[in-house]
């Protein structure tokens, strides 16, 4: 689809996320999440008021969440939240093949101690 101004926009939600190593289990994950209507309603709506809020989990995630529904992009890089998660999840620390579930559960732990 074309705008006036020629530049490119692109279905929101229809983002791919680049694979760093072999994360694709994470790609996976982080994909279904994305379409989790109230959860992705709730990121696009979320604002951060301090510089603390910036180098939370709950800001790479919500981050992601924007950049994929923007419109703005077609992929994205993924590896602020791999490394974010990496920090409560040891396991997820190289860029090996691991198990989504595993994954999808260390990002909604690391989530939900934050009391979002």
């Amino acid at each position: 689809m074309q705008t006036n101004n020629q530049s490119t926009l692109y279905t929101p939600g229809l983002c791919g996320l680049i694979n760093i190593g072999n994360t694709c289990f994470m790609n996976s994950a982080l994909q279904c999440l994305s379409n989790i209507p109230d959860l992705t309603q709730w990121a696009q709506c979320r604002n951060f008021q301090s510089t603390i809020e910036y180098n939370g989990i709950i800001y790479v995630y919500t981050s992601l969440i924007k950049a994929m529904w923007s419109g703005e992009n077609n992929s994205f890089n993924p590896q602020d939240i791999k490394q974010i998660v990496s920090h409560s999840a040891p396991i997820f620390t190289d860029y090996g093949q691991k198990d989504s579930h595993e994954f999808m559960n260390s990002l909604l732990n690391a989530l939900e101690k934050t009391n979002f």
